[in-house]
């Protein structure tokens, strides 16, 4: 079973056509996407709406079912190194401004995701285009239609959240999440994210059931773990610069 902390960053990738995740179809003007589940869970995951740009680009726009706004941008003639981090900038007209760090999920493809609280929805859906800027060039998007197509989104995320499916979601990763808020803003606390996921990954590995408060207890009794070897590391660092200095 895929873990309810992979499920909160769940790839927005959906494609033109109807497959077993995908729920309901949401369709207006260019603008075509819908509600997903899991694959493996079949839990309700988000809704997304995208289309295509004259210049090949695509362009994401979704709603995860814990709030989270999630961007996604593809283009085939893109080659996005999938080894290292993506760094650039987003703005939606002059209402919205912020740098952004993703991982590109291919070598054309990658996603931003941001917190609940972050206004990018509201910017997006009142917007007329939105840009990016990354590895030197600027590419920009028109967001014609957009308030609408994202009102059927959000419209989308309320139908579908409180669906049976939904409603069985594991309750001790919602506890975890809730008590470590700092996990909902991967761009901004990315060491101890990527830590986290890893040690994710390795518990269900060993067999430990991510339903249970224990499985969440030893995933901070190793991060804390993890955190204090990376800061022991770095005054290493420190203390053999003035070793060699």
């Amino acid at each position: 079973m895929k873990t309810m902390l992979a499920l909160f960053l769940t790839i927005l990738m959906v494609t033109s056509d109807v497959d077993a995740g995908q729920i309901s179809e949401l369709r207006y003007k260019n603008w075509v996407g819908g509600a997903f589940d899991t694959d493996d869970t079949e839990l309700f995951s988000h809704c997304v709406v995208y289309t295509d740009f004259k210049h090949g680009g695509w362009l994401y726009l979704g709603v995860l079912l814990n709030g989270q706004t999630g961007i996604g941008f593809s283009n085939d003639k893109w080659l996005l190194p999938t080894q290292e981090a993506l760094n650039g900038m987003i703005q939606v007209d002059d209402r919205y401004l912020k740098p952004f760090t993703s991982n590109p999920y291919s070598s054309s493809l990658f996603y931003v995701y941001f917190s609940p609280s972050d206004p990018i929805f509201e910017a997006v859906r009142r917007g007329r285009a939105l840009t990016i800027e990354f590895n030197g060039q600027s590419i920009s998007y028109d967001l014609s239609g957009t308030a609408i197509a994202l009102d059927l989104v959000k419209s989308c995320v309320e139908e579908h959240k409180n669906t049976p499916a939904s409603s069985a979601r594991n309750t001790a990763a919602d506890l975890w999440v809730s008590e470590n808020t700092w996990f909902m803003e991967p761009e901004k606390n990315k060491l101890r994210h990527t830590k986290a996921l890893e040690i994710n990954a390795d518990l269900l590995s060993e067999g430990w059931d991510d339903t249970k408060l224990v499985f969440y207890g030893e995933l901070d009794r190793r991060l804390e773990s993890a955190m204090r070897d990376e800061q022991d590391k770095n005054k290493k660092h420190l203390s053999e610069f003035f070793n060699n200095s």
